[in-house]
């Protein structure tokens, strides 16, 4: 089954990354029409609890890592999944913020998914002083690398994989290639850039990945 695709953000998400982010979806939306997309912004959509992307980082647990506050993965993601309205509308949940983000093991995260909650958190943060032109294509690959997660990317054992904090992609120009460090992903990114630009063709991910995205 394919479950609806809704994405939200925290209220301290800046305008101009929330325009990055709605261009993510809108190439998520063009490599798989069949889900729905759907964007709620960082608006509250009800009453706390579970009523407002903050509210999810707000109760989740922090710590202090090289001067860095940095909010636990994995207790986002469980709240996402238990939250009321999945029982009534079962959807996979996406939430970009910008606070710091980390996963048991972890200095820090990008971004965690955790496909069978069908819930995944990214973060910005570390994008913040990138160069804009490069923070745009950043956002973008993060959000589709994540979704791909959600999505079945990379099947344990495929050719040109790998594992690393997960399976992930070795083949070139690949947005489901791992960056373990911020340099690292900016390299990917650099050289991805030119799959990353267009909604029309749309190619963030090599054949082998397109093939087993569902």
């Amino acid at each position: 089954m394919s479950f609806p695709v809704y994405a939200c953000c925290d209220s301290r998400v800046s305008p101009t990354d929330q325009l990055y982010i709605k261009e993510a979806i809108t190439q998520a939306s063009s490599l798989l029409p069949h889900r729905k997309f759907v964007w709620y912004g960082s608006e509250a959509w009800s009453t706390e609890p579970y009523g407002s992307p903050d509210w999810y980082l707000r109760t989740s647990r922090k710590r202090i890592k090289d001067g860095h506050l940095q909010t636990k993965v994995e207790e986002i993601c469980i709240k996402l999944r238990d939250e009321p309205y999945q029982q009534s509308n079962p959807h996979v949940d996406i939430l970009i913020t910008s606070e710091d983000l980390y996963a048991e093991g972890c200095n820090f995260v990008f971004g965690g998914a955790i496909p069978q909650y069908r819930t995944c958190v990214i973060s910005v943060n570390r994008f913040q002083h990138i160069d804009p032109a490069e923070r745009r294509i950043l956002i973008i690959r993060t959000i589709l690398h994540e979704l791909g997660h959600l999505c079945g990317l990379v099947p344990k054992g495929r050719r040109f994989s790998e594992e690393n904090l997960g399976t992930h992609c070795t083949s070139p120009k690949c947005a489901m290639r791992q960056g373990l460090s911020l340099p690292a992903s900016v390299q990917l990114a650099r050289e991805e850039s030119s799959n990353l630009g267009s909604f029309a063709q749309c190619k963030p991910f090599c054949p082998l990945c397109l093939h087993d995205l569902k």
